[in-house]
C-alpha cells in the first residue's frame, strides 16, 4: 500500500470520526428528546381526560427546555364526535424542569387562535358539552386520582390567557349561529395556601358595548368547586350592537326593539359539576329599558330583581318593576331539580295602558287607555315551565277607553249600536277572575261596562291568540234606562241579555248571537 494511500485514509478518517460522533449524539439527543416529549405529551393527556370527558389530541408537540411546551392543532372532541374546542395552539409554561418520576408541573396556560363550539340539539340539550366534566375527584372512592395526576399537585398556576379566542354558539333555529371573535383574556392567579387546591381568581374581561365582566373569588382544582365573592356583569344594550348576543337574544332583541342596560351582582359557592346543589345569591338591575312590538312599547325606567339559591330551591326574594307609570312586584321559589312545583305570587298597580302606545294620534283620543290593577299566583315545575304552567288572578280595569279594541267592536257592530262614540272619553271599567293552565287564559267571570255596551261572561283566550268566549252583553243605554245609572247592572237583568259567542282570533274577533240563547 503506498503511503499516499495510507495518508488518505487517516485524514478520511480524522474527518469521519468527529462526524460519525456528532452524528450519534444528535441521533441520541433526539431519541432522548422524543422520549421526553412523549412523557410530555401523555403527561398532559393523561392530565386533562382525568377531569373532562372530551378526549385532547394534539399533531405536534414541542418542548423547548428547560420550562415551554407548545402543542399544535389541539381539538377536544366529545364522545359523540363533536369538535367542542379547537386550537391553532397551546402554550404550557412549567414552573420547573421536567423530571422521569415525577409530574409536570404547569405555571401558566396560553391558548392562541382558540374557539369554542357550543351546539344546541333540538331537544334542549347542548351537544358534547353535556356532560363535560368527569367527575368530582376524590369524593368517592372508586373517583380517586392518580396522585400525580391531581390538580394540586400539578398545578401551579399563576397565570391564563386567551388570545384571539372566539365562541360560536349555534341554538338549532332557523339562524346565523352567534359568533363572539377575537376575545382576549389575561387571568392571573394567586394559589390560596390555607386550603389545599384552591387558587385564587381577580380578572376582568369582556368587550364594550355589549358587556364587561369582572369576578372576583377562588377555585379549588381538585374538588371543581367555585367560590366567586363577586361577580360583576354590565351590558349595555342599544339598536345595532346585538351582534355578539346568542341567536336567541338576537333576534328576541331585534324583534322587540330592546334597548336598555342590565346589571347583574352575583355571589356563591357551587360545584362545577352539580352547579345547583350550591349556595349563592344574585342581584339584577335594569335602567332605561325598553321593549317594542308592532305598535305597543314597554318602557322599564328601573327594575330590582334578587334571588338565592340554596338547597336546590331558588327563591325570589324581590321583584319590583316600575313600567307604564305602575309597579309590578312578585315573591315565591322555584326547586330547580323539578322535585316540586315553584309558587310565585304577584301584584300590579295603576298600569296605564295608554303608555303601552308607541306614537299617539294628534287628532284625536288614542284608542286604548286605563288603569290596570290585580294580583294572582303562579305554579310552574323546573324544566318543563309551560307544559306544567297554573294558577289564577284578578284584574282590575278602571277609567279606560276600550270601545276601540276589536272585541268591543264587534260586540256593538253585532248589537247594532252606534260607534259614534269611539274613543270620545275614559271612563270605561272591567272587573274579571282567571285561572292560567299550560296552553291558554281562562276566563271564569268577567264584568265589562263601556260608553256603549255592558257585558258578562267567561272562556277561553288561548296564548296563540285564538278565542272561545260567551258573552251575555246589551246596550249600556238601554241597560241605565232599566237601572238608573246606580246599582249592580248584571245582578238584576241577565236575563234580558243576549247571548253571543265570540271566537276567531284578538285580532280578528268572529261575534255570532248563541243560536239557543242564553247557556245555549
Amino acid at each position: 500500500m503506498s503511503a499516499k494511500r495510507t495518508i488518505g485514509k487517516v485524514i478520511a478518517l480524522v474527518i469521519l470520526v468527529p462526524i460519525i460522533g456528532v452524528a450519534a449524539f444528535l441521533g441520541y439527543r433526539a431519541f432522548n428528546r422524543a422520549q421526553v416529549d412523549t412523557w410530555i405529551g401523555r403527561q398532559i393527556v393523561g392530565i386533562v381526560e382525568s377531569y373532562i370527558v372530551p378526549t385532547i389530541e394534539f399533531d405536534r408537540l414541542e418542548y423547548s427546555p428547560p420550562y415551554s411546551v407548545s402543542l399544535r392543532d389541539v381539538v377536544l372532541t366529545a364522545p359523540d364526535d363533536t369538535r367542542i374546542i379547537v386550537l391553532d395552539e397551546m402554550r404550557v409554561q412549567l414552573a420547573e424542569r421536567p423530571s422521569s418520576g415525577k409530574p409536570i408541573i404547569i405555571e401558566s396556560i396560553e391558548l392562541r387562535g382558540g374557539e369554542l363550539r357550543i351546539i344546541r340539539e333540538q331537544d334542549g340539550g347542548i351537544r358534547g358539552l353535556v356532560p363535560f366534566v368527569e367527575r368530582a375527584p376524590g369524593s368517592e372512592e372508586e373517583n380517586q386520582i392518580e396522585e400525580e395526576l391531581r390538580l394540586s399537585n400539578v398545578l401551579k398556576l399563576k397565570r391564563v390567557e386567551l388570545a384571539d379566542f372566539s365562541i360560536t354558539y349555534d341554538d338549532a333555529a332557523d339562524s346565523q349561529p352567534m359568533t363572539l371573535q377575537g376575545l382576549n383574556l389575561v387571568m392571573t392567579i394567586n394559589a390560596d395556601s390555607e386550603e389545599p387546591g384552591w387558587y385564587a381568581i381577580d380578572t376582568e374581561f369582556g368587550r364594550e358595548p355589549q358587556a364587561r365582566v369582572a369576578l372576583d373569588g377562588r377555585v379549588n382544582l381538585d374538588t371543581l368547586e367555585a367560590d366567586i365573592t363577586k361577580a360583576n356583569i354590565v351590558a349595555d344594550v342599544r339598536k345595532g350592537n346585538t351582534g355578539d348576543l346568542p341567536p336567541v337574544l338576537q333576534r328576541l332583541f331585534e324583534q322587540y326593539d330592546a334597548s336598555g342596560r342590565l346589571t347583574i351582582d352575583a355571589s356563591g359557592r357551587f360545584s362545577v359539576s352539580d352547579p345547583a346543589s350550591g349556595v349563592g345569591n344574585a342581584d339584577i338591575s335594569l335602567e332605561e329599558f325598553n321593549l317594542a312590538f308592532n305598535e305597543y312599547q314597554l318602557p322599564i325606567p328601573t327594575a330590582e330583581i334578587s334571588a338565592r339559591l340554596e338547597q336546590k330551591v331558588a327563591v325570589l326574594q324581590g321583584f319590583s318593576v316600575t313600567t307604564l307609570g305602575g309597579v309590578i312586584t312578585a315573591r315565591g321559589s322555584l326547586p330547580v331539580d323539578g322535585s316540586a312545583p315553584g309558587q310565585f305570587n304577584w301584584e300590579a298597580s295603576k298600569i296605564d295602558l295608554e303608555k303601552m302606545l308607541r306614537a299617539k294620534p294628534s287628532d284625536k283620543p288614542p284608542e286604548l287607555a286605563g288603569l290596570v290593577s290585580g294580583s294572582g299566583n303562579i305554579q310552574l315545575l323546573a324544566p318543563d315551565f309551560m307544559q306544567s304552567l297554573g294558577g289564577s288572578g284578578e284584574l282590575q280595569l278602571r277609567d279606560g277607553r276600550l270601545v276601540s279594541i276589536p272585541i268591543i267592536k264587534q260586540l256593538a257592530s253585532a248589537m247594532d249600536v252606534a260607534t259614534s262614540l269611539v274613543g270620545a272619553k275614559r271612563g270605561d271599567r272591567v272587573d274579571a277572575s282567571f285561572n292560567l293552565t299550560s296552553d291558554r287564559i281562562n276566563i271564569t267571570k268577567s264584568e265589562i261596562v263601556t260608553s256603549l255596551l255592558a257585558a258578562r261572561g267567561g272562556g277561553d283566550i288561548m296564548y296563540t291568540g285564538a278565542l272561545d268566549l260567551k258573552m251575555n252583553a246589551g246596550p249600556l243605554e238601554k241597560l241605565q234606562s232599566m237601572l238608573g245609572k246606580v246599582g249592580d247592572i248584571f245582578g238584576k237583568i241577565t236575563d234580558g241579555l243576549v247571548a253571543y259567542r265570540i271566537r276567531g282570533t284578538l285580532a280578528e274577533p268572529k261575534v255570532s248571537v248563541q243560536p239557543l240563547g242564553i247557556g245555549g
